[in-house]
C-alpha cells in the first residue's frame, strides 16, 4: 500500500478504489490490523537506536532478512550481465 500515494481511505472510495485491495480486505480489517500490529513497545527510540529512523520495523526486518539468508539458493541461477 505504500507504492501508490493515495490516503488509506482512497483506496475503496469510488474513482480511486484499487481492486487489489478493497476486493481482498474491508476498509475495517485493514484499519484493524494497522492498529493492533505493534512491533515495538513505546513511541521513543532506546539510546541504543537513536541513529536508526527504522527503530519500530526494525525487528521485522530483520526477521525478514534471517529468514531469507536461510533460503537455499537457486543452483541453476546464473546472473545475467548484459544491459
Amino acid at each position: 500500500m505504500g507504492c501508490v500515494p493515495y490516503q488509506l481511505p482512497m483506496y475503496w472510495r469510488a474513482g480511486t478504489k484499487l481492486g487489489l485491495i478493497c476486493n481482498i480486505m474491508s476498509k475495517r480489517s485493514i484499519l484493524t490490523l494497522r492498529n493492533a500490529l505493534h512491533v515495538v513497545e513505546g513511541d521513543s527510540a532506546p539510546d541504543s537506536e537513536k541513529g536508526n529512523v527504522l527503530w519500530k520495523v526494525q525487528p521485522m526486518i530483520d526477521k525478514v532478512k534471517d529468514t531469507c539468508n536461510k533460503l537455499e539458493g537457486c543452483r541453476d541461477f546464473t546472473p545475467s550481465t548484459s544491459k
